[in-house]
């Protein structure tokens, strides 16, 4: 048995497709799989189902389910695939290993492939993302799960995809680690503070972008970007682009209260490069940036 749920939700037998029913058996079956060997309450299926508003009948609704889903489960007659749904207060538990489910080989092997790249294993840290993007079924964001697991699975795949463009490049080029501090306005609401904030950091997310940077990470207020020499269509060098980011999100922030402070970093795609991965990367550039901590930013504290 093989659960497919980053997609179209599927349980294949001997790799044929069953039959699972409605949308409410593969919602309740997308919500078990994705929690697989741990109870998911009752509750937690109702919210999946009907949000905040079930139906007077809904628990017995998902027993009726749960019955049916157990029949699917059963058609596959290999010991060594098998599945079983568990009836385990306050809820259901679907035994299963997690080698069936794509989600879960999906999150494993990312978590593989940054930490062989955080090691400088470029090789098997390449393979390990590859074989992870691969069981993605397109480009748009996932349907899946809670708007938690939602959110935590397309940032794996974004962390994927960016980590494996720069591992599989033959490149040099910079980080920009930047962030900008907005000085408190007592004259002004909290609301209108909370929006000049966002609109400061999105200067620095549209200053990065127009000069082919990538938003590698974020903390908060604190961006960490990439500039790579190649493969940029321009041809500029990436500390050259990264300088002229810099340049222009300075000079749109010149009328605006906020102080910037940015670090740039050599960033080496060469596999001769010992321990070399964007996080240590971003470990130094926080400690530099720390540093700096205990003074006034200025604009243009570069390093």
């Amino acid at each position: 048995m093989q659960l497919r749920v980053l997609g179209q939700v599927e349980a294949l037998a001997h790799n044929a497709p069953l039959f699972l029913g409605g949308p409410k058996h593969r919602t309740v079956l997308r919500c078990l799989a994705l929690r697989a060997n741990t109870v998911v309450p009752m509750e937690d299926l109702l919210l999946a189902l009907w949000g905040r508003r079930p139906p007077r009948t809904c628990r017995k609704m998902v027993q009726n389910v749960i019955a049916d889903l157990r029949d699917v489960l059963a058609q596959d007659d290999d010991p060594e695939q098998q599945v079983i749904l568990l009836t385990h207060a306050p809820g259901y538990l679907l035994r299963i290993d997690p080698e069936q489910v794509d989600a879960l080989c999906f999150t494993r092997e990312i978590h593989e492939g940054l930490e062989f790249l955080k090691h400088g294993d470029r090789e098997h840290g390449v393979q390990s993302l590859r074989a992870a993007l691969e069981r993605w079924p397109s480009a748009a964001p996932p349907t899946t799960g809670s708007p938690e697991q939602q959110q935590e699975l397309w940032r794996l795949h974004e962390r994927a995809t960016y980590e494996l463009a720069v591992a599989s490049a033959e490149a040099h080029g910079v980080m920009l680690l930047i962030t900008a501090e907005t000085a408190p306005a007592p004259e002004y609401d909290i609301d209108h503070l909370v929006r000049h904030a966002a609109s400061v950091i999105a200067v620095l997310h549209d200053g990065i972008t127009r000069h082919g940077g990538t938003v590698h990470t974020e903390f908060g207020s604190l961006i960490a970007a990439v500039f790579l020499d190649y493969p940029d269509p321009s041809g500029v060098p990436g500390l050259n682009r990264a300088l002229e980011a810099l340049e222009a999100i300075l000079a749109r922030l010149a009328d605006e209260r906020a102080a910037v402070s940015a670090t740039l970093m050599s960033l080496l795609s060469d596999s001769a490069a010992p321990g070399w991965g964007p996080d240590i990367l971003i470990d130094e550039g926080m400690r530099l940036l720390v540093e700096t901590a205990g003074r006034t930013l200025r604009p243009a504290d570069v390093a």
